[in-house]
Parts: C-alpha cells; structure tokens; sequence
C-alpha cells in the first residue's frame, strides 16, 4: 500500500520500483513480488528462508528444533504452507530477482536460497545467486560486505537505473 501511495503521489516511479529484504524481509520481499508481480522491477533477497514446509518440517540445521512446533500451528497453521512460501509461487515472479546467502546460515539454511533460485529458473524467470563460504547470517567478513554491496548496487543499476532520484 506504501508503495502505491508513493506512486499515486508521484514520490516513486512506478517503472522503477525494487523490494529488498534481508531474514525475513528476505521471505518478505519475495513474497511481496509473488503477490503484486506487475508491482516490482526487481526484488533481493538475503539470508532468507522462502519454504516454510522445509523450515517446519525438515529443519536440517537444528536452529528451529528450539521453537515448538505447536508454535507455527497457531501462528501459520501446519496445513497450506506451500501457499504461503515464496519458492512454491516462483511461477507468479515476473521481477529479476537477486539472492544471497551464508553457507553456514543455521538460521535461513542456503538450501532455502538454493531451492528459490532453482523454483526462479524452472519457472524461466532470471535470478541471480550468490552464497558466501564461511558466513552464517549475513555477512560479516569486510570481503563479502563489499562484494555483497556491489552485487546489490550493480543489480540495481541494470534494473531500474543507476540515475535513481527523489522527486521533491
């Protein structure tokens, strides 16, 4: 709604608009361009987890053992969660998408990404991926900061424009 308000006002250009989220705003942010397709040029994802399913019910790493299931049953219910995971609608994306993650990530396991980039190109959309050897999440060795900003920067320029500016 934000977004379109910033449009209505001509605050934003609606030709150049790109979500961005990292941990959940990563879940947030595809799942924002799954939802309003025609809205986002571009959408960047970081350290996110995008199957819920897999996050509830194959927890690999451990982290969400210490959350009890009976948690997400009321929170998300245990029942539909393809409906409301990013990598299940990736056929709904028609924004380029760019995605990062930490190998050693135990809370958004790289296998979210992985299978995120994966639903992206099954479904013919154009993804971008990197995930950072010896990071968990996010990045916080200097190299991978740098690099992860000017994966982001470069993303951006070729999809909405390295001119971007605020209208008065």
């Amino acid at each position: 709604d934000a977004t379109q308000w910033l449009i209505q006002q001509n605050f934003a250009d609606k030709h150049r608009i790109c979500i961005y989220g990292a941990s959940y705003g990563a879940y947030a942010a595809l799942m924002g361009s799954v939802k309003e397709p025609d809205l986002y040029q571009c959408a960047i994802g970081n350290v996110g987890v995008y199957d819920l399913n897999k996050m509830v019910t194959d927890d690999a790493q451990g982290y969400y053992r210490s959350v009890d299931v009976r948690v997400y049953a009321l929170t998300l219910g245990l029942k539909n969660l393809d409906d409301i995971s990013p990598s299940m609608k990736a056929h709904k994306i028609k924004a380029e998408v760019l995605l990062g993650a930490g190998r050693e990530d135990d809370t958004a396991p790289p296998i979210h990404t992985e299978r995120m980039r994966d639903a992206i190109l099954k479904a013919g959309g154009s993804v971008d991926t990197v995930v950072y050897e010896g990071e968990g999440h996010g990045n916080y060795l200097l190299k991978n900061q740098i690099d992860w900003a000017n994966r982001v920067l470069d993303f951006l320029d070729r999809n909405i424009g390295a001119a971007a500016t605020v209208k008065p």
